[in-house]
């Protein structure tokens, strides 16, 4: 939604490509990440899940990835002349949870939320809008990077009894008062620089409406929150965001 969201914002005719394209790989890359960690993750429920339904988890996957390259063939096609400028974006979709060594690129110290904050900054805008011959505009795209950290602190917060000590994630360097303080900071300047960028959005009720639930949310997450929350409210969240967009 997101994707297809800033995508109409640029006037794009292929916005609801964009967003399906999305939706296909991120479907993808999520479930083929999750059988990536079936040799080192803990015993949970989800991932007790992953395991007795993996040959259909692949299946699925390789399927809508298939699908997300013949909507992009097809739908708006491949932009050949920037496609080396993705290859580094593909290199942490990859190793953020593929190994090289003993470490991947989500256990190395400070920068869990960084490589996912880069990965959906390239999903949700470089990516489109290059594949479209466009230059992502700075201030825009410190704006998605700095909202895509800002409601990925609820995750980590989440994350704190399984994440390892040395990973430094937010919560635990900040607390988790300390790490809600920061999301909202990030959150606010985030739509700040939306606002920059399409100023008509200050006198759009919804822009108002969506940056007040988003605090609310943020505000109301804990190390206790369960998936429903984390996954289901926070990610819901987002949609509304794209709403917003597709507004413009």
């Amino acid at each position: 939604m997101l994707t297809a969201g800033l995508t109409h914002a640029y006037d794009m005719e292929s916005w609801p490509v964009y967003g399906l394209i999305s939706a296909l790989a991120t479907f993808s890359v999520y479930n083929l990440q999750r059988v990536a960690k079936i040799s080192y993750a803990y015993d949970n429920a989800w991932m007790n899940w992953v395991k007795k339904h993996v040959v259909w988890i692949i299946f699925l996957s390789t399927l809508s990835i298939l699908s997300a390259g013949i909507a992009l063939i097809l739908g708006v096609g491949l932009n050949i002349e920037w496609a080396i400028l993705h290859l580094p974006f593909l290199f942490i979709v990859f190793f953020y949870v593929y190994r090289i060594g003993k470490k991947n690129l989500r256990e190395i110290p400070f920068l869990k939320i960084v490589w996912i904050a880069v990965t959906w900054l390239y999903v949700l805008y470089i990516f489109p809008l290059l594949n479209e011959g466009i230059v992502p505009h700075a201030s825009l795209s410190l704006g998605l990077f700095l909202y895509v950290i800002a409601v990925t602190i609820p995750f980590d917060i989440r994350d704190m009894k399984l994440d390892k000590p040395d990973q430094k994630t937010i919560p635990q360097l900040l607390g988790i008062k300390g790490a809600k303080v920061f999301a909202l900071i990030l959150l606010f300047l985030s739509f700040m620089l939306f606002n920059q960028q399409w100023p008509e959005l200050w006198i759009n009720p919804f822009y108002h409406v969506v940056l007040i639930a988003h605090a609310m949310i943020l505000i109301g997450v804990n190390k206790d929150s369960g998936d429903l929350y984390v996954a289901g409210v926070v990610d819901g969240m987002i949609s509304f965001l794209g709403l917003l967009f597709l507004t413009l």
